[in-house]
């Protein structure tokens, strides 16, 4: 959870708060984390957690949502950039945050942000404000409707 200065940061700052986010990880700590700081005070964002790609697909399908939170290296046939080309081939505006560590993905990760201005990418283990932050920039960038 968020210490008490975490919390009064995210209070006096610009946060977006109330979205709907996708959080697609495949391990149970981190995404029981990453779930707790988004859903509770002062965050209250509306969550959905998908374990592997194909479960992201799946509730993809069924909903729609104002961010995606994707790790890189899940588990069975789709990585992180398998769902990434799913998601843009019917909305080229949902901002993508990618969280990893793996070096081939970090390499790749910049021309990528080149071209997609929706995307970003924080890298593992991250602290709970970076993550934060990382959400609410992208959050930010969404076109107003």
């Amino acid at each position: 959870m968020l210490t008490e200065e975490e919390v009064s940061e995210v209070r006096k700052e610009k946060f977006c708060f109330g979205k709907y986010i996708l959080l697609v990880e495949d391990e149970q700590a981190i995404s029981d984390i990453q779930h707790r700081i988004l859903t509770h005070d002062p965050l209250n964002h509306k969550v959905d957690i998908a374990g592997n790609g194909q479960a992201a697909l799946g509730l993809l399908k069924r909903n729609t949502y104002d961010l995606i939170s994707l790790d890189y290296l899940l588990p069975g046939k789709l990585n992180g950039m398998d769902v990434y080309h799913h998601i843009r081939e019917t909305n080229k505006a949902v901002p993508v945050l990618f969280i990893s560590g793996n070096i081939e993905f970090l390499e790749s990760i910049e021309d990528l942000k080149k071209k997609d201005g929706y995307v970003d990418h924080l890298s593992k283990p991250c602290k709970n404000m970076d993550y934060i932050n990382g959400v609410n920039q992208l959050l930010g960038r969404m076109p107003r409707t």
